[in-house]
Order: C-alpha cells, then structure tokens, then sequence
C-alpha cells in the first residue's frame, strides 16, 4: 500500500476509535442519568434545578436559621429504676414538655415501705425517708448542685407525714416557685410527690437595696392599696422566680419578702419595684 495511503487510512481509524469512546462516554453519562447518578459537575450545577428531591445544602439552610430548643431527653428509665425502688404503683406525672417530673401518687398501704423503724409522728424520721425518696428523684426533678434543695421542715402526724423543701440559689430561697412536698404513709410509704423545682434559672439583678430601704417601698404599696399608716414587717431575702419561661432558663430576681398587716409584698432588692402583692388574710 502506498505510504499516502496508509496514512489516510491511519488517520480514518483514529477518528474511529475517538468517536467510538465518546459514543460510549455520551452512552455511560445517559445511562448514569437513568440510574440517579450524575458527575461531579452536575451535581453542583444541574442537580438542584432538576432534582424534585431536596439536597443537602438547599434544607440545612431553613433548618440552622430557626432557634434552639433543649433536647428531649426520654425519663422513661429513670422513671422505671425509681417505681423499681419504691413501688410499681406509683403513678408519675411529667411537665409540658416532659423534661421532669412534676408529680408522683400513690396509695395508702401500696408501694415499698420505709424501715421497720419509721414513724410519721418522728420528724427527723419522716425528713431521713424524704431525703431517700428526693435522692432517687434527683434526675427526674432535674435538681443540681447550683440550685439545691435544702431546709426541710417536717409536719408529722399519726397516720401520715409531709415533708417540705425549698429550692435555693447561693444559700437563699427562691418564691413563689422552687418547692418541693414529699407525703408519706404510715409505714413511710411514699403519698404524694409534689414539685415545682426550677432547673435553670437566671438571676437578672443585683442587691443594690438592704431590707430597710425596702421596707418603704412594701409600705407604699399597702397605702396604695386604700390601706395607709401600716408597717411592714419581716424583710426576708429572696430570689423572686418571675413567672414564664417554660421548659427552659427562668429570671428570678434578688428580692425582699415582707408582710404588711396580712399582705404578702415582695419587693425588687435592686430597684424598689413591688413584684408581687398577695392579700393572705384569712376572711
């Protein structure tokens, strides 16, 4: 063959065999395509306009821009290991947003028993058996070492006992919220639950005012209320638990307690602001 012609056909062959891989190329991209795959510049270009299915990147934008709110962490173990302990008939109630418990009941006569020793009628008995019970609820109520549970008061009786709880912050008590009831039978039974603990809480000011200062402000507030040439009396710190906040951080603020010829006035230890008025008086 004449070297001119070999080379036309050398040259025919090799559009050949390119033509041949970019039928096969087009072949695989098509078939790709059919099967759900796509290269690297489809996905970054095409994918998102063809796809009906949303990528990645398209709904982690909306999701990143809406606010946290705390995981929902199950009490159902915590809730078994403690009917375990004192007794499969308890009943137990959680909050809203069943975070933590916020009530147990039970019966007279059922549930697990205290020692053989417990009496309703000892108070130190009663307040030994509460504090087992609030230990194996510590969890459930979500009580922490910053916000403690402290000051038990015990009520006794012949046949039942109820043993009182307040919350603290920095060796204070908090109000109107952060109490905590254990009831409990004659044989040291376990009642009634009863808890309005505060997990998180935010203090929003400071004790710029002392109990004297204050005291003019609880005054006031009576004489504003029709009630004039009244004393205030009492004067105790307390961190005022404002209401709302549900489910997460609640405000309290330093606060003074006073009661003012049977009126319950709390009054704001940085500002003067009454925070609360309550009429107690029995009519």
């Amino acid at each position: 063959m004449a070297p001119q012609a070999r080379s036309k056909a050398g040259s025919a062959l090799i559009l050949v065999v390119i033509a041949g891989v970019g039928v096969f190329a087009m072949g695989k991209y098509v078939v790709g395509m059919w099967k759900g795959e796509s290269s690297a510049p489809v996905a970054q270009s095409a994918a998102p306009a063809v796809s009906s299915a949303p990528s990645p990147v398209a709904s982690a934008a909306p999701v990143a821009a809406l606010p946290k709110s705390p995981p929902i962490i199950s009490l159902a173990p915590a809730i078994e290991k403690f009917r375990e302990r004192f007794g499969h008939e308890l009943v137990v109630e959680q909050d809203r947003a069943g975070q933590r418990v916020v009530r147990v009941r039970g019966a007279p006569g059922s549930g697990k028993r205290g020692s053989p020793s417990f009496s309703p009628e000892d108070p130190q008995k009663a307040i030994a058996r509460a504090k087992d019970v609030l230990k194996g609820m510590r969890d459930l109520l979500g009580v922490s070492e910053e916000l403690p549970l402290a000051t038990p008061i015990a009520k006794t009786g012949a046949v039942s006992a109820q043993v009182y709880f307040k919350e603290t912050y920095q060796g204070v008590e908090l109000g109107p919220s952060g109490s905590v009831t254990v009831d409990l039978g004659a044989q040291g039974e376990v009642l009634n639950v009863n808890s309005d603990y505060v997990p998180k809480l935010t203090v929003g000011n400071e004790r710029k005012l002392d109990a004297e200062r204050a005291k003019v402000f609880a005054q006031a507030a009576i004489t504003d209320a029709g009630h004039g040439g009244l004393k205030a009396k009492g004067g105790n710190p307390v961190v005022w638990v404002v209401p709302g906040g549900w489910g997460g951080s609640q405000e309290g603020l330093h606060a003074y307690e006073y009661n003012v010829q049977g009126w319950q006035v709390i009054v704001d230890a940085g500002s003067g602001e009454v925070l609360s008025r309550q009429d107690q008086r029995q009519h």
